[in-house]
């Protein structure tokens, strides 16, 4: 998989992963080195193995435990786009490792490898080149579209949604100014106070203005994830399709629920509570996804359950996302 930005969101995944991940039979299991190459991409739809290699370009080595994560190797790629890292085992934190590299203004991350696990093919950092726009993008679609449900102990609903905006396969859009919307979708109706998750799309990038989200900066073709929540009163909530969306995938956390323009996928159990999976595909413009909950779930500890359900929604379903930040330094 192609995997994301620091820190916290991360580490939500990181959290899951070590759940549902065997541990490896011995320490001698865990890979010791990272070797791989920084090619430039050829679209977010196509294989990349034997691209064209970009030399001369700072890779860095993050690690990522449950308590954050941080840069502790730093290397320039080769002629060929080559580089390699020496990874430490720990068999108690099992940590991810992912490679990152700043091109034109961007960073981009590579798979995230779990150090006791080994990659199942070459492992690549794809870069692309930028694009300046003036105005809002045309040609974006979502991947994965994830909305986690959980009851609110003092009523109504505590809602985060996960989305994977993907941008054109062959180049990275820029926004030409900070004020520029590239791609924005409605708040459902009667949502109160939006707050961004960090660990996706850095929280200046995201602005939530008369009842939409919006989403500045730059789009790449492998996608730029937002997170956020926000709370609503009742029991139910409709979720607009605003833009060709290839997967929707509903959580809903420590209750029943009934939930249109999904089938359900899994039930499983996490934080003590029941965790149901919805799924819907190619969605188009002018859907809806209604979700309302039959029972309550309340005198929980909805974060536990939050966290939880999110870490096994981006498990299930955005695997193949790559977030990128944009260079501010």
């Amino acid at each position: 998989m192609r995997a994301g930005q620091t820190l916290p969101l991360l580490a939500v995944v990181f959290l899951a992963a070590s759940l549902l991940a065997p541990a490896p039979a011995c320490a001698q299991d865990a890979p010791t080195q990272l070797t791989g190459r920084v090619v430039h991409g050829v679209g977010a739809d196509e294989e990349m193995d034997g691209g064209e290699g970009v030399a001369d370009v700072q890779v860095e080595l993050h690690r990522v435990t449950a308590g954050g994560g941080e840069v502790v190797d730093s290397t320039v790629s080769g002629p060929d786009g080559g580089f390699r890292f020496r990874l430490e085992a720990d068999d108690e934190a099992r940590p991810l490792y992912l490679a990152a590299v700043r091109y034109q203004g961007v960073r981009y991350f590579g798979p995230a490898l779990h150090s006791g696990m080994s990659a199942e093919e070459p492992y690549e950092v794809a870069v692309y080149d930028t694009a300046m726009v003036t105005a809002p993008a045309a040609d974006l679609r979502v991947g994965v579209r994830h909305v986690v449900v959980t009851p609110d102990p003092e009523g109504g609903l505590d809602v985060a949604e996960v989305i994977d905006v993907i941008g054109p396969d062959d180049r990275t859009i820029v926004a030409a100014s900070d004020t520029l919307s590239l791609w924005s979708t409605a708040l459902p109706e009667g949502s109160r106070n939006p707050q961004v998750i960090e660990g996706g799309a850095p929280a200046e990038v995201i602005r939530f203005v008369g009842g939409r989200v919006e989403l500045g900066s730059m789009v790449t073709p492998v996608g730029v994830r937002l997170s956020y929540t926000y709370g609503l009163d009742g029991d139910e909530l409709e979720v607009p399709i605003e833009h060709p969306t290839d997967r929707v995938e509903v959580v809903v956390a420590g209750a029943e629920a009934e939930v249109s323009g999904a089938s359900h996928a899994e039930t499983t159990t996490r934080a003590g509570r029941l965790i149901h999976r919805y799924e819907g595909t190619s969605l188009e413009p002018g859907e809806t996804i209604g979700i309302r909950l039959l029972d309550e779930g309340r005198g929980v500890d909805r974060w536990a359950l939050i966290w939880a359900a999110i870490g096994l929604a981006l498990l299930g379903g955005a695997a193949a996302l790559a977030l990128t930040g944009r260079q501010t330094a």
